[in-house]
């Protein structure tokens, strides 16, 4: 039997992690941190399950950060053989039932799990869990993190599952196929244990992001100061159409509907089109020349040019897989470019008989990255969205025609990924790319931002504090909550939280399609958002602080003279105590943002200011240290 025990040093020369495994078998005997001894396995576990009768070889490499392990699965048999690997798979024991209820997970997919309560999740590598870690904390233990550390865009399924006796955590990577004498070596992980909480999880992850996550074009400022992002849908009925194009005198009227809702929402940061390029004869999608249409091409870029004086930027829409089946690409390429089911025929989730192109077609990946780069030219747009692209869960494609560009049933992360590559190639790097839902990772490298919907699925699902992560672990990348695409109308708490989280509104419908106290809300968070944009764009926000009321929680955005929290009270009785404690720094002045109130913490010998102010049960508030 191989047995492998390492020890690995932090960077104080400290002794972190112990792990005693089997090389060949992945039976783990033990595994704890080495500062404190906690032990985090009670009983032995598989680090790693592969069925079937197949060679597997795990190396165990200590760094300053943790062990690196990379596993190899290798076929000896004279047939094919297929394996779906779970590595790394951790088995996470407490020594009796009371100390376990006290291990607290952290499962950072798009609706993050952070507690420690008996539950189960699952979330692919996509726009569901576009993150690479896992992590679990408690109090006498400190913190156990993985990540993993995989570049290419696999495809792969994250899992965690706690009951009274196991918090496992674990990564599911999508079947293979092994012919004789093939060997996989999968994307490596770092095993890590620190002295504090599952922070330090998300703190290795963005230690690795580091070492290669590079945006393939400067990530734009402008873009990034966005927090108000008005929708218009500008041949869609009212309220959606908010009066910006009559259609009977072809007639625009941006300037004036921005002024209107600068008073209405507080300011506009950013204006997209939707749907913007339909013609009855052209359908909605594909050939983006409605030039005639909407009335003429120059008095469209006027318009645009109109915004852009004003400080306004402004996005087009496009469709990343769908062409109208009017549309002249549909007609001449749709055939041969479609995805196809396993039976053979076209996909149309969507209904109207749009054509849905494969994202790995070398010449529809060619197409959407000429039509983007003309169009930027054209109308000299600022910014260039691709509607669906960012899920990667919604096609495979089956297309018999298509073996040259992938496997029978692949996803579309390839596909996406390349396409993307090409549409930043084309349009260069003062475009800004985004897209409706956060990809992958590695994927973002070549957008600006995207939409998610994480506020709104993370209330719907009960989360009383929901958390956007990814906003956190990429914070440059804008993240715009979408609430709804017709209208927030009463939805105070999606508001709440996103403010709570630094983020950007997705602002769609006149004012009708939103509650009186909806507008107060969104007016008073974007006021503070953009009073404060020097923090809130900051490049080392840290999510959920500790505080010193259980139902408050806080997030902390550092700018170079001042520091902000954003706190968020999820108990039922108003709060009036202290909230927080932190470094005071001489000279600096504290105000309650949220009340436009001057605040004077206790500052005691130490240098640490604790912070008293009210809020409101289910409210939000705003903290911010000056100096």
């Amino acid at each position: 039997m191989a047995l492998w025990m390492a020890s690995c040093l932090s960077g104080s020369g400290r002794p972190a992690v112990s792990l005693e495994v089997d090389s060949r078998t992945g039976r783990v005997a033990s595994l704890s941190h080495r500062a404190n001894g906690a032990a985090w396995a009670a009983k032995p576990f598989q680090l790693f399950q592969i069925a079937g009768d197949l060679i597997t070889d795990l190396d165990v490499t200590p760094t300053p950060d943790g062990l690196h392990l990379t596993l190899t699965i290798r076929n000896d048999h004279d047939h094919p053989v297929e394996v779906v690997p779970v590595f790394p798979n951790l088995e996470l024991q407490g020594k009796n039932h009371e100390d376990h209820g006290n291990m607290r997970y952290c499962f950072p997919a798009r609706v993050a799990r952070i507690g420690n309560e008996n539950a189960s999740d699952r979330a692919l590598y996509s726009g569901i869990a576009p993150l690479q870690f896992l992590a679990a904390d408690h109090p006498q233990r400190g913190s156990l993190h993985v990540v993993i550390q995989d570049t290419t865009n696999s495809r792969k399924l994250f899992g965690m599952d706690k009951d009274d006796e196991v918090l496992r955590l674990f990564v599911e990577h999508e079947s293979r196929t092994l012919a004789p004498g093939e060997q996989w070596e999968l994307p490596p992980v770092l095993l890590g244990t620190a002295d504090g909480t599952w922070h330090s999880g998300l703190h290795a992850y963005r230690k690795w992001l580091a070492t290669w996550y590079r945006p393939t074009a400067p990530r734009c400022r402008e873009f990034r100061s966005v927090f108000n992002f008005r929708v218009f849908y500008p041949q869609h009925a009212p309220p959606l159409n908010s009066g910006v194009f009559d259609p009977v005198e072809k007639r625009w009227s941006l300037p004036g509907a921005v002024e209107r809702d600068r008073r209405v929402f507080g300011g506009i940061d950013f204006v997209h089109l939707h749907g913007w390029a339909a013609t009855p004869d052209r359908g909605r999608v594909g050939d983006y020349q409605p030039w005639d249409h909407i009335g003429g091409l120059a008095g469209f870029r006027d318009q645009l040019a109109a915004l852009q004086t004003r400080g306004i930027p402004t996005g087009l829409y496009l469709e990343g897989y769908l062409a109208s089946p009017e549309s002249k690409v549909a007609q001449e390429f749709g055939e041969s470019w479609d995805i196809r089911d396993a039976a053979g025929n076209p996909v149309d989730l969507w209904g109207g008989g749009y054509r849905t192109m494969c994202a790995h077609v070398p010449a529809w990946q060619d197409y959407l990255a000429e039509g983007c780069r003309r169009l930027a030219a054209e109308t000299d747009a600022r910014g260039l969205y691709l509607d669906q692209f960012g899920f990667l869960t919604q096609y495979r494609c089956h297309h018999p025609e298509h073996t040259p560009y992938h496997p029978p049933g692949a996803t579309m992360h390839a596909g996406e990924e390349e396409i993307l590559r090409k549409v930043r190639a084309a349009v260069g790097d003062e475009r800004i790319l985004y897209t409706e839902e956060i990809p992958t990772d590695a994927m973002t490298r070549h957008l600006d931002g995207t939409y998610t919907a994480a506020v709104k699925i993370s209330l719907d699902r009960g989360i009383a504090c929901p958390i956007h992560l990814t906003r956190f672990a990429l914070p440059d990348f804008k993240t715009i909550q979408l609430i709804s695409e017709t209208g927030i109308g009463d939805n105070l708490a999606a508001i709440r939280a996103t403010f709570f989280n630094g983020e950007a509104l997705y602002l769609a419908g006149d004012a009708s399609a939103f509650s009186p106290e909806s507008l107060a809300l969104i007016r008073k968070t974007h006021a503070i958002l953009r009073e404060h944009a020097d923090a809130f764009t900051s490049m080392t926000p840290e999510p959920l602080v500790e505080t010193l009321a259980t139902e408050v929680h806080a997030n902390v955005f550092p700018a170079p003279t001042r520091r902000v929290w954003t706190l968020l009270h999820t108990g039922e009785q108003s709060h009036h105590g202290p909230v927080l404690r932190v470094p005071h720094v001489a000279g600096a002045r504290y105000r309650d943002a949220w009340n436009d109130t001057l605040l004077e913490p206790l500052i005691n010998n130490e240098g640490v200011a604790e912070i008293t102010l009210p809020i409101d049960a289910g409210g939000v508030g705003c903290i911010v240290q000056s100096w």
